[in-house]
């Protein structure tokens, strides 16, 4: 999975594709499954660190349908 930081700096080098890719979902209503595929982490929320009941799943998108979505109406 790309990072945002990565991706900014990269951006000049994306922007064609990346606006054609978007482009063609929009228009078709289908993105790339790899854009809709969530990595989960725990993140600690309290007490015991050892018991996994104190820790909450966390999911990260992909930055690129994170964007997708803030414009898809």
């Amino acid at each position: 999975m790309m990072t945002t930081c990565l991706v900014k700096k990269c951006i000049q080098l994306l922007k064609k594709p990346l606006t054609h890719i978007y482009n063609v979902s929009l228009n078709s209503g289908a993105f790339p499954d790899e854009w809709k595929t969530a990595r989960v982490k725990p993140i600690y929320k309290k007490e015991d660190r050892y018991d996994i009941q104190y820790y909450k799943p966390i999911s990260e998108l992909s930055v690129f349908f994170k964007n997708i979505r803030k414009v898809d109406i």
